[in-house]
Parts: structure tokens; C-alpha cells; sequence
């Protein structure tokens, strides 16, 4: 059981968990190849990354633990940044920022169009 899964509220439900695209992976394996990236491969493999009825969330950190969530009734504006190779490739990066200076960011992840338009989709009034 992941860390969203635990943190669930009453009547909290997931509806959606986001993938990481393939391609941090591959720039992972090779790093850690090298001895240099086994930190970042494993930050890749233990993060989470998911919209649940009430909120986002972003966990990431496979000793220590890092987390960004926002209730989705705070949420202002998402924005999504791809550059040649992940337009190519189908993967960018997904900003949620909200009332205040809080924002959730999504790194490396796979088809960040759809994931924008799936947290859209849930907003209050959206």
C-alpha cells in the first residue's frame, strides 16, 4: 500500500494515479550506470504521483520522504512544459499551483496533456 493509499481521508477515493514515461527511467539506468544517478533511480521508482476526489498529491524519496498536496478546491492554474524530445516522446512536467505561494509539481510524467486535462476535469465547478 502506497502512500496516498494511507493517507486517504473518509470518503477519500483515488481516481486516478499518474505514470512516469519511460524516459527518466532509461537516463536513470544509464546514471546509475556511472555510479552517479542510483539516487535519482531510485527517487524515480519509489515516487507517487496522483489525484484523488479531494486533492493532488506528489511523494517523492525512496529513505527520506518528500510530499506536495493541494486540496483541489485551492487549485488555480495548471500548467504543463514539454521540450523537443518529450513532445516526441510523450512525456513533460505538470505544475498545480493554488491560492498562495503552494504549488504540486509532476516531473517526468507521461502524457502531461491528459494529465492536466484529468485534474481539469475534477475541479470544483470545472
Amino acid at each position: 500500500m502506497g502512500y496516498v493509499q494511507e493517507s486517504l481521508g473518509k470518503d477519500e477515493k483515488i481516481i486516478k494515479e499518474f505514470e512516469v514515461h519511460w524516459m527518466p527511467y532509461v537516463l536513470g539506468a544509464f546514471a546509475a550506470i556511472m555510479l552517479v544517478g542510483i539516487p535519482f533511480f531510485l527517487s524515480l521508482i519509489m515516487s507517487e504521483r496522483a489525484l484523488t476526489s479531494s486533492r493532488v498529491v506528489n511523494k517523492t524519496g525512496f529513505i527520506a520522504r518528500r510530499t506536495a498536496e493541494m486540496k483541489l478546491s485551492k487549485v488555480e492554474n495548471i500548467r504543463f512544459s514539454q521540450g523537443i524530445l518529450g513532445r516526441i516522446l510523450g512525456y513533460g512536467h505538470v505544475e498545480i499551483s493554488g491560492t498562495g505561494s503552494g504549488s504540486v509539481f509532476f516531473g517526468w510524467v507521461k502524457s502531461p496533456i491528459s494529465v492536466k486535462r484529468e485534474i481539469e476535469d475534477h475541479l470544483p465547478n470545472g
